[in-house]
């Protein structure tokens, strides 16, 4: 329409522009009736008669280039609304037409009705002269606070387009502005399909803000709106023209669509509109944003307005562009020099990173400042995280940005020189001199250095402005004094004040230079891309998909080599993961192969760019060597000071007076904590370490990188390395445990990965270290029980109990401490029979003389534990006595001896002792209460043991006073959604629903509930059997039954690993008695043979759990079922019913059968057993 229009009004037309770079304005628009009304204005469309111009590489945006007034445009249409959208928009523009100087964004908007007293209408325009993200900050719980601070803000406008903006706000220009809007609009108000009429005051409606639209959907006509209207004096004139606002715009991700929030961020912020693009182009491009006015920003908002409000916009802004003066026209340049691939390892298979190369794009494109500066970025990661890579990439994808682009090999000095040798025979010959460009393969040392200066002279010419330089690999630390050839790259930085400059370096102090990355794995989608790019196969992400990615942990080399792998030997991913986890070295070391597929990358494997670094730092700091080969075998994660403190003094064992050393470097680190940072830092200068950003002065190694330092070993540095590790954790571990200290769960996965090693050890001969080998290996053995790890803890002490014994004998007090775990974990899965029998084994083996050690007092304790989880109360008292003993070694506070008393009372108190079992449990309460040496968490588990006995006293209120102390030690310790804390949540309500508190019993349990549910699959089985089972009780007695059931039969999942324990029973008696109570026979029969089958396959419990078996009895008569059926009370038949509680005494199946009539009651307590 508009290239029509110029046949009447003939105006010359700029230069056609020669490239994608000689385009200087942008404009973004979100809708497609934003872009018609831009496009009605055009003066000409370059594509209509020329060949297109085409976009970068990846730019997935649709551009229509042409000529508005006297400027080359390209008009940019958003696939969608929103910020994110804008962003991208403007971010692919940058990129496909680099030398962008203006954006403006144009469209519609809602307006703020009054500014400074100056009444808004529909159809008026707004002019941004700043964008304020109204929605960015924080939302706490009574309000949200925006962040404003200067690096969360977006900026102001440069100077040109704040100068020009305070030029329109004159009284002449405003009026001669508006003059060319009302021409501008009559044109496009010509073409009838662009419905840019206007659409009258009457229906440019206002209401107060505090009234509500009344229907969805619907028109204020149609859903009959009748609030209090405000009245407008510019509504009153026989025409209103569309006028020009120019102030602060607020732009969200959200409509605004509240008369009420949008006067409060009006008042607060000093907006007049609100719209949703403009914050993501504001930090791409210099930016101003025209929009119409189309609704209110209230609820009453409709589409009737959009149309004439985009109008009004486009006319705006082609008056805007009237008073725009443009650049010269885009000369070529005399420093262009064609782009050339020749020394950029630039690979085929390269997967696009948006947001890392957005990054670099950021810094390093040339931008329309008028200060020219120069740009360095340094780019710093992981060996094989992809720098070279992404470098090579963005030199690609960019080339027309630039005039010359020079790639520079940084491994070495020379190599560096030789580089730039390279770089000047493509120099134009007037521009440098001619013994420059000739280049033979005879140059002197002296020609190489003038070659390079000359180079660089070239470079800092102050015209030649647009060059990059990319220095790759620069991986020798120049300031280490080791390494052959490093060199200081800052001296072959040109010193003139332009240009940009890409480094690629392992070293991260290189981020001093400038500007910087440190570039890290990439995400597990960005994992997969590259991975199937490589292998040429599609991944199905099933569980063997996923551990295979999971394990090469989003590191692109070790992607790279593990999908080229797969391509070339056409193996499945299964098979490949059973290769990288037994075979490491051969698949992930190329071993001199020169039919290696990774011919794209320079040291073609993960193993030998890791080799290199490695030697490099080996030659500055042995100690830091050292600490990587020990690091290897320990976890990868959370490796901080603390963790060889262990090496601070020297092992000394209780068991043989000789002391032993630690290796001197692993002393001096543990002793020096300068030292050990000096070596910290060394590696993540050379990023082979990186700081843990949940934890600090914690440190992490990238499992790939982990794995290559455990198979870099040599099996004898292996052997002494391993070992020397389960001494740290072992030796760390101990002086904590013995003082009664919870163990650091920190340690847990080193520990996990010490465990790993055992089987490789050497059989012990009895020797001094060998001796310092078993204790530290129980020490780990303790620490996983301590964790709650009984399944670990018991096979690694199996495997060294018989090691243990054949090299230092049955009776040595080692081998004793081995037992006694044993022992426990033992209890602890369900089996005291057979913790009684090894305790009552070994001290058998002493014929009545047992030594006055520790560890037999220990056992004695553990023996009498044992005896009284088998309801031997009697035997369990004597032993208990015998055991006090302990006090001697350990001190009347210590939390075992506090134990050792709670259970002593217990074992009265089963006897129907109460005078002793008080004196016992008054004597450990009030040493609980005076200790002073006990950490929070022993206080709360002892608190919790002692609140048990006076639980099964009837004593509740005083068992709930330790409870909740040790509640609150719990949420203190370990947060309100731990397994322990939420362990208290469960007893706790037990002890509510025994004072008959229900409600306070059904919150509690559902507060444990959602805690489980928050948990996931890391939920405890008994922990969920005991809540849901509980939770089932409190509904059964509330008589809501559809709830208890779900309850319990939620109760009864997870449990099948524990179907060797009571809880099966219980769980299933329950669910029975509430089919029972309802008349459901089949369901009754169905979990009777449940019973009978758990019955059989744990029949060590048969005495224990007869109960269950004969809780049905009379159902295993046939012959009787219909006369228990019809005797069977209901609680649907019977309302007004009292219904016992299903965790009290339970009555007997109420049956007017001969099997029925000499039923008796059950006397389980079911809840307490849980």
């Amino acid at each position: 329409m508009a290239d029509a229009d110029r046949a009447n009004n003939p105006r010359p037309l700029p230069p056609r522009p020669a490239s994608r770079r000689d385009f200087e304005i942008a404009i973004i628009c979100a809708l497609v009736l934003e872009a018609d009304a831009v496009d009605a204005l055009f003066d000409h469309h370059w594509e209509d008669d020329g060949p297109p111009f085409g976009k970068a590489e990846g730019d997935a945006n649709a551009y229509t280039p042409g000529v508005i007034g006297r400027h080359n445009v390209v008009l940019a249409h958003m696939p969608g609304m929103g910020k994110v959208s804008a962003a991208t928009v403007a971010s692919n523009c940058k990129i496909s037409f680099p030398s962008i100087k203006l954006a403006l964004v144009v469209g519609v908007c809602g307006v703020v009705p009054f500014d400074a007293g100056k009444e808004i209408v529909l159809g008026d325009v707004i002019v941004s002269d700043g964008v304020i993200q109204y929605d960015f900050g924080h939302r706490l719980p009574d309000k949200f606070v925006r962040k404003d601070t200067l690096e969360d803000s977006l900026g102001r406008p440069n100077p040109e387009i704040r100068s020009l903006l305070a030029k329109l706000k004159s009284r002449h220009d405003r009026k001669q502005i508006q003059s060319k809007m009302a021409t501008y609009l009559s044109v496009m108000q010509a073409e009838q399909d662009l419905e840019a009429e206007y659409p009258g005051a009457a229906c440019d409606i206002l209401f107060e803000a505090a009234y509500r639209h009344e229907g969805k959907e619907k028109s204020c006509v149609e859903a009959g709106c009748s609030g209090q209207l405000v009245q407008r004096k510019r509504l009153s004139q026989s025409h209103t023209e569309p006028a020009v606002h120019i102030g602060l715009m607020a732009s969200g991700d959200t409509v605004m669509k509240s008369g009420e929030d949008r006067d409060a961020i009006a008042k607060k912020e000093g907006i007049i509109a609100f719209e949703m693009e403009s914050a993501g182009v504001w930090d791409v491009f210099p930016c101003i944003v025209m929009k119409g006015a189309c609704d209110y920003a209230d609820s009453h908002k409709t589409k009737t307005w959009q149309r004439y409000a985009a109008a009004t916009a486009a006319a705006c802004m082609k008056a805007f562009l009237d008073y725009w003066v443009p650049t010269n026209p885009t000369t070529h340049s005399p420093y262009r020099i064609p782009f050339s691939l020749q020394g950029v390892p630039a690979s085929e298979h390269y997967v696009h990173r948006p947001t890392d190369m957005f990054e670099i794009e950021k810094k390093l494109l040339p931008n329309t400042d008028q200060i020219r500066k120069r740009r360095i970025f340094a780019l710093y990661g992981l060996g094989g995280i992809g720098k070279t890579q992404l470098a090579a990439n963005f030199a690609r994808r960019h080339q027309g940005a630039f005039d010359s682009i020079f790639w520079l090999d940084g491994r070495s000095e020379q190599q560096l020189k030789q580089s730039f040798v390279q770089c000047a025979k493509r120099i134009p010959e007037v521009q440098i001199p001619g013994r420059s460009r000739t280049i033979t393969t005879s140059l002197s040392q002296d020609e190489i250095n003038a070659i390079t200066a000359n180079t660089i002279a070239w470079l800092s010419r102050p015209d030649n402005t647009r060059w990059l330089l990319i220095f790759d690999n620069v991986d020798q630390d120049w300031e280490g004094g080791q390494e052959t050839g490093a060199c200081d790259i800052r001296q072959y930085i040109p010193s003139s004040d332009h240009g940009s400059i890409l480094v690629t370096t392992r070293l991260s102090r290189l981020m001093q230079l400038g500007d910087s990355k440190h570039l890290r794995k990439v995400d597990p989608g960005l994992a997969r891309a590259i991975f199937e790019k490589w292998s040429e196969i599609t991944l199905s992400m099933d569980r063997t998909d996923q551990e295979l990615l999971e394990s090469l942990d989003g590191l692109p080399l070790a992607l790279a080599q593990a999908g080229s792998y797969i391509c070339q030997t056409k193996i499945s991913t299964s098979t490949y993961l059973q290769l990288y986890r037994k075979q490491w070295d051969s698949l992930m070391n190329a071993g001199g192969q020169p039919d290696w597929p990774l011919v794209d990358y320079d040291h073609r494997s993960v193993a030998t760019t890791w080799t290199i670094s490695f030697r490099i730092i080996e030659q500055e700091n042995s100690n830091a060597a050292d600490l990587l080969r020990l690091w290897a075998c320990l976890d990868n994660r959370d490796f901080w000071h603390g963790l060889i403190s262990a090496a601070t003094r020297e092992i000394q064992l209780k068991y043989d007076p000789r002391p032993i050393s630690w290796p001197a470097w692993l002393h001096d680190l543990a002793c020096d904590n300068v030292r050990f940072l000096d070596a910290v830092r060394l590696l993540i200068r050379h990023c082979m370490v990186e700081e843990t950003e949940a934890a600090q002065e914690s440190y992490s190694v990238h499992p790939v990188a982990h794995q290559w330092m455990l198979h870099s070993l040599d099996q004898p540095t292996k052997l002494r390395f391993s070992r020397l590790s389960v001494s740290i954790v072992g030796f760390l571990a101990e002086p904590r445990r013995l003082l009664g200290v919870v163990l650091d769960r920190r340690l847990f996965s080193h520990a996990s990965r010490c465990a790993q090693w055992l089987g490789g050890f050497p059989e012990p001969q009895g020797s001094l270290q060998d001796l310092e080998l078993m204790a530290a290996v129980c020490n780990i053995a303790w620490l996983q029980f301590d964790l709650g790890r009984m399944e670990e803890s018991n096979a690694i002490s199996q495997w060294a109990l018989v090691r243990q014994e054949q090299a230092f004998g049955a009776q040595h007090r080692l081998t004793l401490g081995f037992i006694i775990l044993q022992a426990q974990n033992y209890r602890f899965l369900g089996n005291p029979e057979e913790a009684e029998r090894i305790c009552q084994q070994v001290l058998a083996s002493f014929h009545g003389q047992l030594p006055d050690w520790e560890e037999i007092y220990r056992m004695l304790a553990e023996l009498g534990h044992a005896l009284l989880e088998l309801d031997r109360p009697k035997e369990a008292t004597r032993v208990l006595q015998q055991a006090r003993g302990m006090e001697r070694f350990l001190g009347s506070d210590h939390p075992l001896v506090l134990s050792l008393l709670r259970n002593i009372s217990q074992a009265y108190w089963r006897q129907g002792k109460l005078e002793e079992a008080e004196v016992h449990l008054q004597k450990a309460l009030v040493a609980l209460q005076n200790a002073h040496d006990i950490d929070e968490d022993n206080f709360a588990r002892l608190s919790t043991n002692f609140a048990m006995a006076l639980m099964y006293q009837g004593r509740y209120q005083e068992a709930e006073s330790l409870y909740r102390r040790a509640l609150a030690c719990f949420e203190k310790l370990y947060g309100p959604d731990n397994l322990h804390t939420l362990s208290i949540y469960g007893i706790l309500g037990l002890v509510y629903y025994k004072q008959g508190r229900l409600e306070q019993t059904e919150e509690i349990f559902q507060k444990a509930r959602a805690g489980l549910e928050e948990n996931g699959t890391n939920v405890d089985a008994w922990l969920a059997y005991f809540t849901h089972g509980n939770l089932g009780d409190v509904y059964h007695s509330q008589r809501t039954l559809k709830a208890a059931e779900e309850m319990y039969k939620r109760a009864l999942e997870g449990l099948s690993e524990l179907r060797d324990h009571r809880a099966v029973y219980d769980a299933l008696e329950a669910l029975g008695r509430l089919y029972e109570r309802q008349g459901r026979l089949e369901e009754v029969r169905t979990v009777l043979d449940e019973v009978k089958q758990a019955h059989r396959e744990t029949p060590h419990w048969q005495g224990v759990s007869c109960h269950c078996v004969e809780l049905f009895l009379p159902f295993t008569q046939s012959s009787q079922e219909s006369t228990t059926a019809a005797a069977l009370p209901s609680a649907s038949s019977q309302p007004d019913a009292e219904m016992a509680s299903p965790s009290d005494l339970h009555q007997s199946v109420t049956t007017s059968s001969s099997a029925g009539q000499g039923h008796a009651e059950q006397t389980v307590q079911q809840s307490e057993r849980r």
